[in-house]
């Protein structure tokens, strides 16, 4: 079975092209077309005042509405905010949105305009047994993505979907949460309509919004768009543009080698700023990389806080391209290389950014440590040989007299360990399956991710053993990008290991 996307991965979320035969219980004339409405009032038009911001972060909740539709098989949509006074866009996929991020509320409503059921001439349906339709909604990356499992009455004929008629259940309910220092503006949220590029995992891909019905073409839609106005800001709105979008082509960035001196990554250093702030306040702590960066293609980062901090946000930096897989309940840092291939930051270049909020009760001289976890922190190149990294640990400090707390550590790691995290596999026998092991050494770690994706870029070779505990993710028959993701959010910890390689029900 073809995979359409990983919640994860996210690395094209155009919907697959689709054949078969054209049929729908409902027809309708014109463009399809996408209306966003604020949840609470129904209308397509939210003020954020300033006084809201003040008291903290606003989640708006928001229901994606198809408002006229026309015989439709499946989609891809991909979504971003954009200031509509300044024409910034701010888009998960890039390296920096302070301000706009969906949460994990966002999904495809369970009730839903479409029924995945027999239609019959009466008007009423009854379930198809059997049938699932695809439903991904990748909050993190503001993608989604479905396609229908309605067939014909010969149970295998693909057909259009059953919209119901009349119906104004939502397609999608989406939640969203505005920072407090959102600058004063007019925002809208819509359908990304022009050509994006994804970065999920290491992994570079272009793609755009598309919907198709069940022959394969291209169906043109228009939207309503949801507009935010935050603060004093006059309203402007959007029109609803219509858009005829092309199939999305994948890419990968063209892979380069690195010569290295020993010792490799000698000089490097992985430091979690000291910074200063006030009681109950969000402090920004990023986390820079100096020195000489000799070719970096994977790492797992374990991070420690005082348990009197609550992290608020993560952002991304700009020492290397792609999105991270993080945790953050364990602190968990995982980012490689889409093809497994060096990638080299420059001197003082920002890794990522941790935003935490300070205890209301917090005194003049306390100080709130940020830790690495060095024993189970590793650093790789693309030819899996750990890197010689130097962790400077850092803390939020609270002007004032000093205190006791002990000054940031520095650690040097040391060679490579057999660990990697609290979740990696132990020895296996040889021959014997252990999913994610894709270098057969007996364990699962970063260097497994950097290898897989240089054997999917046609980089690097795999033993048929390496491939067979490569099938991480049982979805499809072939290894792609969506294995590798399994591997990560194992070392995330976000799955156990018996996820790796189980099979679909």
């Amino acid at each position: 079975m073809k995979k359409f996307i990983s919640a994860l991965t996210s690395v094209c979320i155009a919907a697959t092209s689709l054949v078969g035969a054209t049929m729908t219980t409902v027809t309708a004339a014109g463009e399809l077309e996408f209306t966003f409405k604020e949840r609470s009032t129904s209308s397509t038009t939210f003020n954020i005042s300033a006084a809201d911001l003040a008291a903290g972060d606003v989640t708006v909740d928001c229901d994606v509405i198809i408002t006229n539709y026309v015989p439709t098989y499946g989609f891809g949509l991909k979504m971003d905010f954009e200031n509509t006074d300044t024409n910034t866009i701010y888009d998960a996929s890039t390296a920096e949105n302070p301000y706009f991020a969906f949460t994990d509320k966002t999904q495809f409503d369970k009730t839903g305009p479409f029924t995945d059921v027999w239609g019959v001439e009466d008007g009423t349906y009854e379930p198809q047994p059997g049938l699932s339709a695809t439903k991904i909604a990748n909050y993190s990356m503001m993608n989604f993505v479905w396609r229908t499992a309605a067939t014909l009455d010969d149970d295998s004929t693909p057909t259009n979907a059953y919209f119901i008629p009349g119906t104004t259940n939502p397609l999608l309910n989406i939640s969203f949460t505005v920072a407090s220092d959102t600058p004063a503006g007019t925002y809208i949220l819509d359908i990304k309509t022009e050509p994006y590029t994804n970065t999920a995992g290491g992994a570079v891909s272009t793609g755009q919004s598309k919907v198709n019905n069940v022959d394969g073409e291209v169906v043109p839609f228009k939207t309503v768009p949801l507009t935010i106005v935050v603060g004093d800001a006059a309203t402007t709105t959007k029109a609803p543009a219509a858009t005829t979008t092309a199939a999305p082509a994948t890419t990968a960035a063209p892979a380069t080698s690195t010569t290295k001196s020993a010792p490799v990554g000698e000089g490097i250093v992985y430091e979690i700023a000291t910074v200063e702030g006030e009681a109950g306040a969000d402090v920004d702590v990023p986390i820079t990389i100096k020195g000489n960066d000799t070719g970096t293609a994977g790492m797992v980062l374990e991070l420690s806080a005082d348990s009197n901090l609550k992290l608020k946000r993560r952002m991304n930096g700009n020492a290397y391209e792609g999105a991270p897989t993080w945790n953050k309940d364990t602190l968990t840092y995982i980012w490689n290389a889409g093809d497994g291939r060096n990638l080299e930051a420059k001197d003082g270049a920002v890794l990522t950014t941790l935003k935490f909020t300070v205890p209301a009760d917090a005194q003049p001289g306390d100080e709130y440590p940020i830790s690495f976890r060095s024993d189970l922190c590793k650093v790789i190149d693309q030819e899996g040989v750990e890197l010689n990294i130097t962790y400077v640990d850092g803390k939020i400090v609270i002007p004032g007299t000093a205190t006791t707390t002990k000054a940031p550590t520095t650690t040097t790691s040391e060679a490579p360990a057999t660990t990697t995290s609290t979740q990696t596999t132990t020895t296996a026998p040889v021959g014997t399956v252990l999913y994610g092991d894709t270098n057969v050494d007996g364990r699962v770690s970063i260097a497994d991710a950097v290898l897989l994706n240089k054997y999917l870029a046609g980089k690097a070779e795999m033993t048929e053993q390496g491939k067979i505990n490569a099938d991480c993710d049982k979805h499809s028959t072939e290894l792609n990008l969506d294995d590798t993701t399994m591997i990560l959010k194992f070392l995330a910890q976000l799955i156990e290991q018996s996820d790796l390689g189980a099979e679909v029900a």
